[in-house]
């Protein structure tokens, strides 16, 4: 296998569905448990001795890196928006699985749902109703029974917890736009993948976790998430923006808008706008010369394509990261194009890799 195939393995999630505790709930959307160990092994500067400085990642999901390090007794925080990935998330601290309740008459999930109540059965059942639709959220053709899943859950955590994490991953539901609770030079590495730009909404892949979350936890937790989300899609569109843009972002939008397609431009300057806002946040989080590795896809939306990787990378630079360089996992087309004064741009998936310097701004304007 090229070192190319290899890449483009490691920052999908593919292989979550083989790895203890995170089997519990593969993400498709996640990076795997490889690319943390890639990280930890020739990441320059992290601070890991004597429990050093935590490592982050502000977009969490279920904890990949939390759990990951936590595997290897190294402190690390995860930031997630979703109240249901942060509630399976917590749940892989357990340290012993019980007994489920009598469900044997239960022919739903809501029956099920009214029987259980330990927050690890509660995570258990989210993880079944999960593994009973695709992974872009639609129900399977052929899904097994819930009480069947529900059962092959458990069996899982309970093999997994015996050998429990520790420290215990933490994992928080919050904004990686606003990581104020975070002191500045407090991390001491970030490995991350935001939302990629898309015509698509990323939420529905996750409604049915969240659907399930929402029969014990309904209320005003779950409006307020949804304020905490990047807006990478056309449904999350809202025009608030703060930031100047580089030059290809705007000439993406003239192409969009040239096209007639006004909405899909405010999302992608709208998109820009937050995940400018969390890369500021993350470089103001960091000790000085930490690394900072992000996955980040590019978008082709109505035969406009934009490159995300190039267009970070440029307004990392310019608000105090060094950019150590691209590494490219999967190429979606084989030859590039021009794009403003970006040069070989195509279709791809890469880790941006950043270090952080002293001296700059936090992004925030």
């Amino acid at each position: 296998m090229s070192r190319a195939d290899e890449l483009a393995e490691l920052v999908t999630g593919e292989s979550l569905a083989d790895e203890p505790f995170h089997r519990w709930l593969p993400f498709k959307q996640a990076f795997s448990p490889e690319l943390v160990r890639l990280f930890l092994s020739e990441a320059r500067g992290l601070d890991l001795a004597d429990g050093g400085r935590p490592l982050l990642d502000p977009f969490a999901g279920c904890g990949t890196l939390a759990v990951e390090c936590a595997r290897r007794g190294l402190p690390a925080i995860g930031i997630e928006a979703l109240a249901s990935l942060v509630f399976v998330a917590s749940a892989k601290s357990a340290t012993a699985v019980p007994d489920l309740p009598d469900l044997a008459d239960c022919r739903t999930w809501q029956q099920a749902a009214q029987r259980i109540e330990l927050p690890v059965h509660r995570a258990a059942l989210i993880c079944a109703v999960a593994r009973r639709h695709t992974s872009d959220g639609k129900p399977c053709k052929n899904a097994p029974p819930l009480l069947n899943a529900l059962d092959e859950v458990v069996r899982m955590m309970r093999q997994d917890v015996r050998r429990p994490l520790a420290p215990a991953p933490r994992i928080e539901q919050g904004d990686a736009r606003r990581l104020e609770p975070i002191a500045d030079g407090a991390i001491g590495g970030i490995l991350t993948s935001p939302p990629y730009l898309s015509r698509l909404d990323y939420t529905r892949a996750t409604r049915p976790h969240e659907m399930v979350y929402r029969y014990w936890h309904a209320g005003r937790e779950l409006d307020r998430r949804r304020h905490d989300q990047i807006r990478a899609h056309p449904k999350a569109y809202r025009q608030r923006w703060t930031h100047s843009m580089p030059p290809a972002v705007v000439e993406s939008c003239d192409a969009l808008i040239a096209a007639g397609q006004k909405k899909l431009a405010g999302v992608v300057r709208s998109y820009f706008e937050d995940i400018f806002n969390a890369v500021g946040q993350c470089h103001r989080v960091l000790a000085d010369g930490a690394p900072c590795w992000v996955v980040v896809g590019g978008a082709r939306l109505k035969g406009v394509y934009v490159p995300s990787d190039a267009i970070l990378a440029e307004f990392a630079q310019r608000h105090g990261f060094e950019v150590v360089g691209f590494r490219v996992a999967r190429r979606l087309i084989p030859t590039g194009r021009k794009l403003g004064g970006l040069s070989d741009v195509a279709p791809r998936e890469s880790i941006l890799v950043l270090r952080e310097t002293t001296g700059a701004t936090d992004g925030t304007s």
